[in-house]
C-alpha cells in the first residue's frame, strides 16, 4: 500500500494514502486554537484563549515509494549524536 509523508509543524508521519486524504480533509477545515498568557485589569496572571479560521495552512504531504518505505522501516529510530 502506498505511503505518504506528512509534514505538520516541525515533525513528520508517514500514514497509508487512505489515511492521509482523511487527515488533509480534516486539516483543511480545521480551526486554529491558541492560548496567551499575560496580565489581567488587576495585574494578576491569566490566559485567554482563542479559536478562529486558519488563514493559511502549513503542511506538507508527499507519496513515499515503497522500496523506500521498507529501507527507511528496517532502518529503525537514528541514534542521537
Amino acid at each position: 500500500m502506498s505511503k505518504v509523508v506528512i509534514d505538520i509543524g516541525y515533525r513528520k508521519y508517514i500514514v497509508n494514502a487512505d489515511d492521509a486524504i482523511k487527515i488533509s480533509t480534516m486539516l483543511s477545515t480545521a480551526e486554529v486554537y491558541e492560548t496567551k498568557y499575560g496580565k489581567d485589569e488587576k495585574g494578576e496572571g491569566a490566559t485567554s484563549h482563542y479559536v478562529y479560521p486558519q488563514e493559511d495552512m502549513r503542511w506538507h504531504m508527499e507519496l513515499m515509494p515503497d522500496n523506500v518505505y521498507r529501507m527507511a522501516k528496517l532502518a529503525g529510530k537514528p541514534k542521537q549524536d
